[in-house]
Parts: C-alpha cells; structure tokens; sequence
C-alpha cells in the first residue's frame, strides 16, 4: 500500500495497464524502501529528512502514510480498505 500510494498508483489499477514507466517507477520505489529497511532496521515510508524525532521514537503513524492508519498521513483524506483476491488493500 506504501509503494503504491509513493507512485500514486491506486490499488486496484491492473498490473497490466500500468505500463513500463509506472512500472519502473514501482519498482524503483519498492528497491529504495527496502533499502532504508535494511538501513534503518524497520519499515519507513515517510521521507527520513522530513522526521522530526529519532526512528526509535516513532509511533506507526509517524512511519507509514496509509498502512494501518484512518487518515492519509499525506493529505488526511480517510483510508479505505478493500478486498482485492483475498488480500485486504489500503
């Protein structure tokens, strides 16, 4: 739900209406996001310059945009949730 929302790619978007550039564009992000995981020993799709206390101090809604959260950390807009093949979708 994080990548997607970074590419603003709404979830139900088939992958194959995507094409290359939106692709890439998720695969890149997915690539950076894990890379902080592994840096920073956790998951934070927040910008890490935009932190305004230490990641050990950080509460999940202070780490994620959408995941978990009743509001879009981003634009406050609610967050729904679907089911989309068995698997719930923010």
């Amino acid at each position: 739900a994080e990548v997607l929302y970074r590419c603003q790619i709404h979830p139900s978007t088939p992958t194959r209406d995507l094409g290359p550039q939106k692709f890439a564009a998720l695969w890149r992000e997915a690539v950076k996001q894990l890379k902080v995981a592994v840096k920073v020993g956790k998951i934070v799709t927040v910008p890490l310059k935009s932190l305004k206390k230490p990641l050990d101090k950080l509460t999940r809604d202070e780490r994620f945009y959408v995941y978990r959260r009743a509001e879009c950390g981003g634009c406050g807009a609610p967050v729904k949730k679907v089911t989309l093949g068995g698997r719930a979708c923010i």
